[in-house]
Parts: structure tokens; sequence; C-alpha cells
């Protein structure tokens, strides 16, 4: 696998033998594997990979997840969920994943092969935060490393259940509100910043004033053009990242254009590293 990195520090890289691949053939997984955590994210330009070959794909770097509830899974593919931004047709990403995040839960990388690429618009960007992380002055870094976020998941999904109607009784039964430490160590020993525009909702040991303005001079931080790649869109491109490396979040659709792609999730095996 040739790579060629994307971005000054190592956010993304393409690998450049991708182009009309059907499947995996003779891919190495340890270095597929090597190859996620180092940069991030991995774009395979112009594949010819559909969803049988993107979840071989995905066996390489992991344990596919099911996808829950059923309701969201491409017809037949127990694994694969829709996407797209039109009303009606899978979950719509646009407005559940348009803001900085991570998916969560046990997926720890995420495979989206897309399907209808929009004309304009509709880009993924991708922050890292070990990189934004290492980029903070040593007082900060003091502070941060004995701070913990609240992100009551399951008490925001009910919530948006009663308020808003719909949602799935089998989502909410898989998230539980849980503190967690604003730094964690990735599966390769990295330290990198944790956060989620809406599941981390404050700072356990600050205040609500000064937890709001830390969060917000963090996601300032971790989002500039320093720390990020937006990934532009092209038929058969297949993206790959990694959850504890990075956030992400999809970029708005021009009006009338339509997107959409299919989504596997992963846990790592426990030698992934």
């Amino acid at each position: 696998m040739e790579v060629r990195e994307l971005t000054p520090i190592g956010l993304g890289g393409e690998l450049t033998d991708a182009q009309g691949v059907t499947g995996p053939n003779g891919w190495d997984p340890g270095r597929l594997r090597g190859l996620l955590h180092r940069h991030g994210v991995l774009v395979l330009r112009g594949t010819a990979l559909d969803d049988r070959g993107v979840l071989s794909l995905s066996r390489l770097i992991g344990d596919p997840d099911e996808v829950t509830p059923a309701a969201d899974r491409v017809p037949g593919q127990t694994y694969v969920r829709l996407q797209s931004n039109v009303p009606g047709l899978g979950v719509r990403a646009d407005v559940a994943g348009g803001f900085w995040h991570t998916d969560d839960g046990p997926a720890l990388a995420t495979l989206l092969r897309a399907v209808e690429v929009p004309a304009k618009g509709g880009g993924t960007a991708f922050a890292d935060m070990r990189a934004a992380w290492r980029g903070l002055p040593a007082a900060d870094q003091t502070k941060l490393a004995g701070l913990h976020g609240w992100w009551p998941a399951r008490q925001l999904y009910a919530a948006a259940m009663s308020e808003l109607g719909g949602g799935s009784a089998e989502v909410l039964d898989t998230l539980t509100d849980e503190v967690r430490p604003l730094v964690r160590r990735t599966v390769t020993g990295e330290e990198a910043l944790h956060l989620s525009k809406l599941w981390l909702v404050q700072v356990r040991e600050l205040d609500q004033t000064a937890s709001k303005e830390l969060l917000a001079s963090l996601y300032a931080h971790a989002t500039s053009d320093t720390y990020t790649y937006t990934h532009t869109w092209q038929a058969g491109d297949v993206l790959i990242w990694d959850n504890e490396a990075v956030m992400h979040r999809a970029m708005p659709v021009a009006e009338g254009c339509r997107k959409v792609t299919h989504r596997i999730t992963v846990r790592y095996p426990v030698n992934s590293s």
C-alpha cells in the first residue's frame, strides 16, 4: 500500500493504489491498521468497491457492528447503514452528523462509501485530536489532564424522543450517561482531546460559565485550519477513519443536491496497535 499524505501534520493519507479495486485482495491487515492509526483518516479514491467489498475491507480492521435499529440498514445488509440528506431515505446524516463528533459507543473505526455524490457541497471534515492536544501549551495540557466531561447521551436522546417524537427504543437501550476524561489515550498509546459538540455538555470540575468558555476555546483550537482536513467526495470514494484519533462532521449539501452514503463501523481487535 502506497500512501500520499494530505496535510502537513500527517492527517489524512490517500492510498494511491486503490483506484478501481473491487476488494482488499492481498492487503495486509496490520499494515492497513498501522496506516489508519498513523494518519487518522485513509482516503480510497475511485474504487469499484460495493457494500460486500467494503465489508470485507472492514474485517481487515476489526469486527463490524450490526446496525441498530434494523430500519436504518441498507436492505439485506446487516452491517451497513443507509445515510442521506433526503427525507425518508435512511438516517439524515446531514442533520445527525452536521456537528463535530465521533461515531461513539463500540465503534472505533468508521468506513463510509459514496453512493451518490452531490454536485456541490457535502464534504466531510476531520479534526486531528492528537495533533490538537500536542499543539496546546504545556500549562493548558497540565490543566486539562485532570478534567472530565459529562456525556449524558441517554438523557439527551430520551429528551429528544419525548420533545420531537421519533427515535428508537433500540438505540436508547445502547446509550449510557458517562463521565469521561477530556484527554484520552488511544489504542496506540497517544493522548488525544476527547470532545463532542452534542454529547459533551459540561466539564464536571467547572461551573457552567467556565465550562462553556473552556470548551469553546478547545473547539476553536482543534477545528482550526492547522489541525483539519476536508474531503471533497468523488464517485467511488471510500473513507476510513479512527474515531479515537479524529472528530468529524458532515458539511452542508447545496440546495437541490443529493448525497447518499453507506456506513460500516467496527471495533478493533485487542492486538490492533
